[in-house]
């Protein structure tokens, strides 16, 4: 029965990407405009990256309240990994660290853009839990600073400003991932190589991707969006 589901799921979502190049999606009668070319590219390549993802999984309770709490696991259970990642980062070694890290921050990045450019298009489509919605989007926010952490560490990709010695201690690897996640720049630590300059640079655009796109558009619609029963 789970795996008749998850294929359902997965109908679903190619279902959904067909009817975004058929019309069909969103629905004639939205009072939204159809998507231009470049919004459908997008969108196919959201619903694309969430068919891959292990948070199909998280769908497969009957009941909205199973699916939430799994959801909220399934968040949790990563960063508690990316934690891990950061603190021991020799325990699956760096191939391992990097593939893992690298899966989920695109996953989770992905997952929060699909809501936005997709699914707030299904007819009453709404959150269950306002509270919980934010706090979700926090917790992403500080995955993504986990996570390029455990990205530089795992890369020897930063050192202190004018050093040659690379950094390796996950608290100033953490300090610096916040701060460039911030765009703070203070200037003590900066990326070593080319690899750390390119992590850096999709560093500030994930955040500026979550926060202003994501976060920006949810607080500034908040009065618009439908809490759920």
């Amino acid at each position: 029965m789970s795996d008749y589901r998850v294929v359902k799921i997965w109908a679903s979502q190619l279902q959904m990407i067909r009817g975004i190049w058929t019309g069909a999606y969103p629905s004639p009668a939205s009072p939204q405009p159809r998507p231009l070319l470049i919004e459908r590219l997008v969108m196919t390549t959201l619903i694309a990256l969430r068919l891959v993802s292990l948070s199909r999984f998280t769908h497969l309770p009957r009941t909205q309240s199973a699916k939430s709490l799994w959801a909220e696991f399934y968040v949790l259970a990563w960063l508690c990994l990316l934690v891990l990642f950061l603190l021991r980062p020799h325990i699956i070694g760096p191939i391992a660290a990097i593939a893992l890290t690298s899966y989920r921050l695109v996953d989770a990045l992905a997952y929060r853009l699909c809501v936005l450019f997709v699914d707030r298009y299904n007819p009453g489509w709404g959150v269950h839990s306002l509270n919980r919605t934010l706090l979700l989007l926090l917790l992403n926010y500080f995955e993504l600073a986990v996570g390029f952490a455990v990205l530089y560490l795992a890369t020897n990709s930063i050192a202190f400003k004018g050093q040659a010695t690379l950094i390796t201690d996950p608290g100033r690897a953490i300090y610096f991932s916040i701060v460039t996640l911030s765009t703070l720049g203070y200037g003590d630590i900066e990326p070593f190589t080319d690899t750390g300059r390119l992590l850096a640079a999709f560093e500030v655009l994930a955040g500026f991707m979550l926060v202003v796109l994501v976060i920006g558009a949810f607080l500034t619609g908040l009065r618009d969006i439908r809490t759920l029963e």
